[in-house]
């Protein structure tokens, strides 16, 4: 579902998650795939002005990342990356054995998630 960048600065959101179907995080592009995405973000006039962009606070994740690992799992992971010096918890540790435990056609590690 597209959302319109007007309808985003109406609610000043903090944070700015971005979900693309297309990153593979074991492409070799990986993070600069994610940096265009949060690039376009910044460079966008209305979306520059919300507290996210300001604060840096966007976030891009793969679509699977929704679907897959319980939720409690997914947060922790997007706090520890939003808030490292608050949420001490290795949360790319957690998805990895989440995707070694439970999916096994998945594989651990790679780009799981860019932020700027």
């Amino acid at each position: 579902m597209m959302v319109q960048p007007e309808a985003v600065l109406k609610c000043n959101p903090n944070v700015i998650i971005a979900v693309t179907w297309n990153l593979d995080p074991h492409a070799p592009n990986a993070t600069q795939y994610c940096e265009g995405i949060i690039n376009s973000i910044r460079s966008n006039p209305v979306l520059n002005q919300t507290a996210a962009v300001k604060e840096d606070h966007v976030i891009v994740i793969p679509g699977y990342l929704t679907e897959g690992p319980p939720r409690y799992a997914v947060i922790l992971y997007i706090d520890s990356v939003l808030w490292p010096n608050i949420v001490h918890v290795n949360a790319t540790n957690v998805l990895n054995q989440y995707f070694s435990e439970f999916l096994t056609t998945a594989e651990p590690g790679g780009v799981w998630w860019c932020s700027g």
